[in-house]
């Protein structure tokens, strides 16, 4: 069995690939930042639990968000057609979890509502993220572009550059 040659092909084998030691220890702890993220949101949106710890989750949040927004990041850099990923519907999936807090950087209050498309709470962009954060966990680590063809022995399937 020949060793990927180049970072990105190592990449991609670790996010895309189920069928490995790493890409199951990736989507491991991906699924475990998703449920501490989803567990986070939901505490945020008690009144009680909001207005004691509202500064700590915020900060957890953004966490979580620069966490998606690097695991979104990599999914681009180290797919073969990154435009094919990012229009796909995980892809557009994957953009929609971090989209609704980088628009609370900039607007904030009723036009963050609208624009989220989420209008009925104050805290708006939290079913956004909770409906977003919930189809990533189902998400299948299927490829998009080509893939060559292999022997049962070789493990996993390489990617076509």
């Amino acid at each position: 069995m020949d060793k990927p040659q180049t970072w990105r092909e190592k990449l991609y084998i670790i996010i895309f690939q189920t069928d490995t030691v790493a890409g199951r220890r990736f989507d491991s702890v991906l699924l475990l930042i998703i449920l501490a993220s989803l567990i986070t949101v939901v505490l945020d949106s008690i009144e009680g639990i909001h207005r004691n710890y509202a500064g700590l989750l915020a900060g957890i949040e953004w966490g979580f968000t620069a966490i998606f927004a690097i695991e979104y990041l990599l999914r681009l850099n180290c797919s073969p057609k990154p435009l094919c990923y990012a229009f796909s519907f995980f892809g557009v999936v994957g953009l929609w979890a971090i989209v609704p807090d980088i628009i609370a950087l900039y607007y904030t209050g009723p036009s963050t509502c609208r624009l989220c498309g989420c209008c009925g709470s104050s805290r708006c962009s939290n079913s956004a993220r909770i409906s977003s954060r919930l189809i990533s966990c189902c998400r299948p680590r299927a490829a998009v572009g080509r893939r060559s063809r292999t022997t049962p022995n070789q493990g996993h399937q390489r990617f076509q550059y």
